[in-house]
């Protein structure tokens, strides 16, 4: 992992230079840094100036390149991943969001749970280290499934906890670290399937399979289309392993578990069969979720076969 895509320091007190730091740490890696995120960053480096200089902090550290938690405080043996969030109102709209200050962000406590399970399963540096994640929410107060705090004292408590500060061999394992898969999405299937009925959203993000901010939103495009009775394609582009498959899973289980019909077609027969084997569970009325997973052919009738297959569902 290059150390240009992100940023290390020791000293938070002078918000615009890092600001700067980040900005161009961001470009150098071919990310596009808007202003309001230039502002967001601003207004967090201010409100975390107080924490004690011994402990060096990543910022902005890449989590698969999909998701970047805004501060990882180094100790010795542990680390704290501290998301800030300036909103001064917040009201949950589901498992996935919040309107927050007018505007829908992704749910804050699912966003840092999602960061500290991936460096939990999957990081290199998790034999050496504890995670612990905490929210701070420094304008208002959000307690809504994680820990959070709202003040300075509050959060210094929390940095206590590191104990002795990081020296640089101890910040070398996370920064110079790396993510590896150590469960895949099938077997987590095969594993979880009555969960993933109950809870998809839940039982995805304890296992290291939360859903990046981009995710959640294809995954709310479809479902409020659902919900508003309206019809449309979207179209889902991403490079092999970024989460197609994950999205498109996720969407069926969310789908069906709100009693809407669903069918998840693939043209990999490989894949298709195990699917179907993995998902024989029954669900709703009493159908086979496996039934939902149907191939699909990319010859011209393409949309009469799905059709076809759609009344199948009844």
């Amino acid at each position: 992992m290059s150390e240009l895509s992100f940023v290390i320091t020791r000293t938070v007190e002078d918000a615009e230079e890092l600001t700067e730091k980040l900005k161009r740490a961001l470009e150098g890696g071919g990310e596009k840094v808007s202003i309001e995120q230039l502002n967001a960053w601003k207004g967090s480096l201010k409100a975390i100036s107080f924490i004690d200089s011994r402990y060096p902090i990543i910022m902005e550290y890449p989590i698969f390149s999909l998701e970047r938690p805004d501060f990882i405080i180094v100790g010795k043996d542990r680390a704290l991943v501290v998301e800030a969030k300036g909103w001064r109102k917040i009201e949950r709209i589901n498992d996935y969001s919040v309107m927050a200050d007018g505007t829908v962000h992704v749910e804050p406590c699912y966003q840092l749970k999602n960061y500290i399970s991936k460096l939990k399963l999957f990081h290199s540096a998790s034999d050496s280290f504890e995670f612990k994640g905490i929210l701070y929410t420094y304008n208002t107060n959000y307690t809504d499934g994680c820990t959070s705090v709202s003040s300075e004292d509050d959060l210094k408590r929390q940095i206590d906890w590191l104990g002795q500060p990081a020296d640089e061999s101890d910040l070398y394992k996370i920064s110079k670290g790396h993510f590896t898969i150590t469960r895949d999405l099938i077997s987590l299937l095969r594993d979880n399937k009555e969960k993933l009925l109950k809870n998809a959203a839940k039982a995805l993000l304890d296992e290291g399979y939360g859903l990046s901010s981009e995710q959640i939103h294809v995954v709310e495009t479809v479902i409020e289309a659902l919900k508003n009775g309206e019809k449309g394609v979207l179209i889902v582009n991403g490079e092999s392993g970024l989460g197609k498959t994950l999205v498109a899973l996720t969407m069926l289980f969310e789908a069906v578990t709100r009693g809407y019909r669903a069918l998840i077609a693939y043209r990999n027969n490989r894949l298709l069969n195990t699917l179907r084997r993995i998902l024989e569970i029954e669900y709703g009325d009493g159908s086979d979720l496996s039934e939902l997973v149907q191939f699909y052919s990319t010859g011209a009738d393409i949309l009469t076969t799905l059709k076809e297959m759609w009344f199948l569902q009844g």
